[in-house]
C-alpha cells in the first residue's frame, strides 16, 4: 500500500511541475516541420544559400538553389526565425509550430547591395518620354512618376548637353529629392571595367556624411561625345530616408557610360550601384 500510495504522489509531483507556469514543451526537439519559400522582394526570384536558424533550438538549414527549405526536429511551440545572407537583409518573423500540423511560410527579402548594368534612360522630346530613374528599385519611369529619384535634362532644350538632376526638381510631378558628390577622383575618366571593381566613395576611409559628401542636386552637363568624360558620380537618395527615416540610408553611385541620339530619340545609359545598409561600401557581394 505504501509502494502504491509512493508512486501516485510521484505522478501527481510530475504533473503539477509540468503544470507550472514557464514549464512548456522542450523545444529543442520534436517531430514538427516547417517549410518554405525565398524569394527577392522586388524580383520574387528565389534566393539560394539563405541560412535559416530557429531560437530556441538552434536549428539551421539553408534554401537549395529553388528557394526552398524544410526544418525538421521542431516541437509544438513558438519560435522566431531568422532568414539571413550576405547582400541581403536579415529579417526575423515568429511563427507558432502545432501539433500535427507542417507549417509552411514564404519569406521575402531585400537586398541589401545590388547594382543596374546598362541602365537606358529615354528622351523622345514628349512628356511620355520615360526619362527619370527609380534609383532605389533601379527601374526606368516618366518624369510624372512621384516615386523617381532622378530625371534627365536637357541644359537648354537643343538636344546637345544632358545632366541628372534630383527627382524633387521636376516641373511636372515632384519626387525623391537626390544628392550628388563632384565627380570622383577629380573629374578622372574611368572604363567600365574600373568602375566595376570601384569598391568606395570619397572619403576613402570612414563612412559618408550626407550633407557635406553629396553638395549638389544635379550632375555636370554633358555632350554626345563623351570621350574623356566617362565620369563616376556618388549619390544619397535623401527624400527616401526623409520619408522613412527608420530604414538605414541609402548611397549609391552612377557610372557615365554613353550618350546615343538617333532621330527624335536621346539615351543617356549608366551602370549604377546601391547600398541599403547606409556604408561606404559597394563591392560585389557573393
Amino acid at each position: 500500500m505504501k509502494k502504491v500510495l509512493l508512486s501516485v504522489l510521484t505522478i501527481a509531483l510530475l504533473v503539477s511541475i509540468s503544470l507550472m507556469p514557464g514549464c512548456e514543451l522542450n523545444p529543442l526537439t520534436g517531430t514538427q516541420v516547417l517549410k518554405g519559400t525565398v524569394r527577392d522582394a522586388i524580383s520574387n526570384l528565389p534566393i539560394s544559400n539563405v541560412r535559416i536558424s530557429s531560437t530556441p533550438g538552434l536549428l539551421v538549414v539553408t534554401s537549395d538553389t529553388a528557394g526552398n527549405f524544410k526544418m525538421t526536429g521542431l516541437s509544438p511551440y513558438t519560435y522566431t526565425f531568422t532568414a539571413s545572407k550576405q547582400g541581403y537583409f536579415t529579417i526575423s518573423f515568429t511563427r507558432n509550430i502545432t501539433a500535427g500540423d507542417t507549417a509552411k511560410v514564404n519569406v521575402q527579402m531585400d537586398l541589401s547591395f545590388f547594382r543596374f548594368d546598362t541602365l537606358r534612360v529615354h528622351e523622345f522630346f514628349n512628356e511620355n518620354s520615360f526619362n527619370a530613374v527609380n534609383l532605389y528599385s533601379g527601374y526606368i519611369t516618366q518624369e510624372s512618376d512621384v516615386n523617381k529619384d532622378i530625371q534627365m535634362r536637357d541644359s537648354a532644350g537643343l538636344n546637345q548637353r544632358f545632366c541628372f538632376g534630383s527627382g524633387d526638381l521636376s516641373l511636372v510631378n515632384p519626387g525623391f529629392a537626390t544628392r550628388f558628390t563632384e565627380p570622383l577622383m577629380n573629374g578622372r575618366s574611368f572604363t567600365k571595367a574600373e568602375f566595376d571593381t570601384l569598391s568606395k566613395l570619397y572619403p576613402a576611409e570612414g563612412t559618408l556624411n550626407p550633407v557635406n559628401d553629396f553638395p549638389s542636386n544635379w550632375t555636370r552637363f554633358y555632350p554626345t561625345n563623351l570621350s574623356g568624360l566617362n565620369h563616376v558620380y556618388g549619390f544619397y537618395l535623401q527624400g527616401r530616408y526623409n520619408a522613412n527615416s527608420s530604414f538605414p540610408r541609402v548611397y549609391g553611385m552612377v557610372y557615365i557610360d554613353k550618350i546615343n541620339i538617333s532621330g527624335t530619340e536621346i539615351q543617356f545609359i549608366v551602370d549604377i550601384k546601391i547600398n541599403r545598409f547606409g556604408e561606404n561600401s559597394f563591392n560585389i557581394y557573393p
